[in-house]
C-alpha cells in the first residue's frame, strides 16, 4: 500500500502560465468594466444637467408664454394641449403671426372638443343638457349661441369651485381682497397643476377675457366676457371666439378636478389612508 504522503503530482507549468493570462484578463476586463460604468455614470450626470437646465430655461420663461396666448383669447393647462407646444404657439403672436397662432389653436381645440365635452358633460351631471347644447352649437357654427353659453357655464364651475369660500365670488374680480382669497385657495392645490403654479397664475391676470368697460385697449378683437354676456359685443360670432370660449370652460373646469383632488386626498389621510 502506497502512502499519501509518498505521492507526487506533476503539474504542468503551462497551468500556472494560463492561471496568470487568465487573472490578468480578468483585471483587466474589471479595469475597463470601471471606466465603462465611471464613462456611463458621467454621461447620465451630464444628461441630466442638460435636462435640469432645459426644464429650469422652460419654467422660467412659461408665465410670460401663458402670458401671451391669455391676452390672444387662449387658455391651457398641459393636459389638453401638450406643453410643448406653448412655446411654438406663444412665438407667433409674439412674432404678430396672429393669424397663424388662431388658426393653430382653433384646429386644436375643434380636435379635442368632443373629449372636452365627455369629460365635463360626465364631471358636471347637472349641467349636461346645458354643455351638451353648447357644443352642438358649435359644432353647427351656431356661434351666436355657443360662446355666451360656454361662457356662462365657465362662470359656473368657478362659482362651484370657489364660490362657497369666497363672499360674492367672480372669477372676473377686480378687488384686490377677492383675488388675495383666490390666489390663497389655488396655492393650497398648485402642487396638483400638472406644471404648477405658473398655469393657475394666469387665473389673477388682467387680460382681455376678463376685462371691463374702461379697458377698451384689451376688449379690441380678442373675447371679452363682460362685452359678450351684457349685450355690448354683436361681433363676437366667430369659429375663433367659440374654440376660445372652450379653452376658457376647459381651463376653469381644471380648477374644479384640482380642487377635488385635493379634497379626495385630505379625506384619505383623514381616515388613514383607507379611502378608495
Amino acid at each position: 500500500m502506497i502512502a499519501m504522503t509518498d505521492m507526487k503530482i506533476k503539474i504542468d507549468p503551462a497551468i500556472f502560465e494560463q492561471r496568470a493570462s487568465l487573472e490578468a484578463s480578468i483585471n483587466e476586463l474589471t479595469i475597463k468594466a470601471a471606466e465603462g460604468v465611471r464613462q456611463i455614470n458621467a454621461r447620465i450626470a451630464a444628461d441630466l444637467a442638460k435636462l435640469a437646465d432645459s426644464v429650469h430655461r422652460f419654467k422660467a420663461g412659461l408665465p410670460d408664454k401663458l402670458t401671451t396666448l391669455a391676452m390672444n383669447g387662449w387658455f391651457i393647462y398641459g393636459f389638453r394641449t401638450p406643453s410643448q407646444a406653448i412655446y411654438p404657439i406663444a412665438s407667433l403672436f409674439e412674432t404678430s403671426r396672429v393669424n397663424e397662432g388662431n388658426q393653430a389653436m382653433c384646429r386644436h381645440f375643434n380636435n379635442v372638443a368632443p373629449d372636452i365635452e365627455a369629460d365635463l358633460t360626465k364631471r358636471f351631471s347637472k349641467r349636461a343638457v346645458i354643455l351638451k347644447r353648447a357644443f352642438e352649437a358649435h359644432k353647427a357654427a351656431n356661434y351666436e349661441l355657443s360662446v355666451p353659453v360656454l361662457l356662462a357655464q365657465a362662470d359656473g364651475i368657478a362659482r362651484d369651485t370657489f364660490g362657497k369660500n369666497i363672499p360674492r365670488f367672480s372669477i372676473y374680480t377686480r378687488s384686490k381682497s377677492r383675488k388675495k382669497k383666490i390666489k390663497k385657495t389655488i396655492d393650497k392645490f398648485a402642487g396638483e397643476a400638472l406644471l404648477g403654479s405658473d398655469i393657475i397664475d394666469v387665473l389673477l391676470i388682467k387680460m382681455p377675457l376678463n376685462a371691463s368697460e374702461g379697458d377698451a385697449e384689451l376688449i379690441k378683437g380678442v373675447l371679452s366676457r363682460n362685452q359678450i354676456l351684457h349685450g355690448a359685443d354683436t361681433d363676437y360670432a366667430t369659429l375663433t371666439n367659440s374654440c376660445r370660449a372652450i379653452s376658457w370652460l376647459d381651463y376653469v373646469s381644471y380648477f374644479h378636478k384640482l380642487s377635488s383632488k385635493r379634497r379626495n386626498k385630505l379625506n384619505q389621510s383623514g381616515s388613514g389612508g383607507c379611502g378608495q
